[in-house]
């Protein structure tokens, strides 16, 4: 498999796995409440880049996304700094687990030659 494809598809599984985590933890937010320890997990990373992103965005702040003033751009806003703070995770997660399984694998390979 090529580097790339391998890239794509730690892309692709990661932001498979980040709209996933997103939505239940939303869904049970819903559910639990605000105090949910399931949505306060998936929701922080996000918060981290959402409140980055208004503070890099001076003077409009929260109305950064699209320039708009309704609240249903900014609601958007927070699900896309969601869904990419996690995504980011599980991307750099899903690679770092292939080279670390990839690498043993060559080991052990290396090591039944040699005997």
């Amino acid at each position: 498999m090529s580097p790339a494809v391998k890239m794509l598809t730690f892309a692709g599984l990661g932001l498979a796995m980040a709209v996933t985590l997103v939505v239940i933890g939303l869904f049970t937010g819903s559910w639990w409440g605000p105090k949910n320890p399931i949505l306060e997990i998936a929701l922080t990373p996000g918060l981290l880049l959402w409140k980055l992103s208004n503070w890099a965005c001076p003077p409009y702040g929260e109305r950064c996304f699209l320039l708009s003033e309704r609240q249903i751009a900014h609601h958007v806003w927070g699900f896309i700094c969601y869904v990419v703070a996690w995504w980011g995770m599980f991307t750099a997660l899903l690679a770092a687990v292939w080279a670390l399984t990839a690498r043993s694998t060559r080991t052990r390979a290396k090591a039944a030659r040699a005997d």
